[in-house]
């Protein structure tokens, strides 16, 4: 009996133990120290939102963009970095207006048809301002906004794109917390420098 007791007690003891180190084990990461940006403004905000490009369908320069809507005393700015081991400010855009431009940011692929990721910038309960990608320096340039906000709405506080190339229809979907709303939009090329900016509703599939 004695025997049997010591052994019950001492497999207890290891099961305790196997569950201990499962349950408590520390979290592991996988990810390498990544290098780090500095900020190019003082008290903007900088990097409140930010997106990665993926160059092009056959490859090409990523981009970096980040917005900081309180730069410029609330105009807002984003800027554009070359990605890579130690990425490049290669241009700022700043905003115009009092909108918090910067807000939210989102690459889309690929509404002027010239097989680069096109840029959209969401200033805070106004509008999207839509860049075109231009292969050259600077790396985008402005086709127009369309406006959208109510001004009260949180209208372009988060922003989110699905990507995909080809002949795949961009889509677009921009937050409206204050109102618990989300706002779906397809960009429709005919083949003009830029595109058109129209409602869609939800459908991801086409």
């Amino acid at each position: 009996m004695f025997h049997f007791s010591l052994k019950i007690g001492f497999l207890a003891a290891i099961t305790g133990l196997l569950y201990s180190s499962v349950a408590h084990a520390e979290p592991q990461t996988y990810f390498d120290t990544a290098a780090s940006i500095e900020a190019p403004i003082n008290s903007g905000r900088f990097g409140a939102a930010m997106d990665c490009s993926v160059g092009s369908e056959t490859g090409g320069t990523s981009y970096i963009a980040i917005g900081a809507p309180d730069a410029n005393s609330g105009a807002g700015a984003v800027y554009i970095y070359e990605a890579g081991a130690s990425p490049t400010l290669v241009q700022t855009i700043n905003g115009t207006g009092s909108y918090n431009f910067g807000t939210s940011v989102a690459f889309v692929n690929d509404f002027t048809g010239d097989n680069r990721q096109d840029l959209v910038v969401g200033e805070l309960n106004s509008g999207l301002n839509i860049y075109r990608s231009t292969g050259s320096a600077p790396p985008f340039a402005n086709c127009g906004q369309s406006s959208q906000g109510s001004g009260t709405d949180g209208f372009a506080k988060t922003m989110a794109s699905r990507r995909a190339w080809g002949t795949t229809p961009v889509r677009l979907f921009v937050g409206a917390p204050d109102m618990d709303q989300i706002y779906g939009y397809n960009f429709d090329y005919s083949g003009g420098i830029c595109g058109t900016l129209g409602g869609l509703g939800f459908d991801l599939q086409g």
